[in-house]
């Protein structure tokens, strides 16, 4: 009985956290959506005021997450904005452009 309980236990937990790690993609989309969107556009590519081309961008995860934290050039820093947890899930969506 303690085996039936513990693996399900285990399916539950891995479920769980399968759907909390979805959920962290949708909002790194929605961020991006309400936050980057009219200056980056759809596909990371549009540039509108200085903005960079996302998918050309040779920047690395941290140095990403730094750039949304702080801002850059006229781009507004995030960091009082949006939760770490937040400013990771966009900058994770923002790799995906690629």
């Amino acid at each position: 009985m303690r085996i039936i309980i513990f693996f399900a236990f285990f399916f539950l937990f891995s479920a769980c956290n399968s759907i909390l790690q979805e959920n962290e993609k949708l909002t790194g989309v929605q961020i991006y959506k309400s936050r980057c969107l009219s200056c980056h556009g759809a596909d990371g590519r549009m540039g509108v005021n200085g903005a960079k081309e996302l998918p050309a961008s040779t920047l690395s995860i941290d140095q990403r997450i730094e750039v949304v934290k702080n801002g850059r050039n006229i781009m507004p820093a995030f960091n009082s904005l949006l939760t770490e947890s937040q400013i990771v899930a966009v900058v994770e969506y923002t790799m995906t452009l690629k």
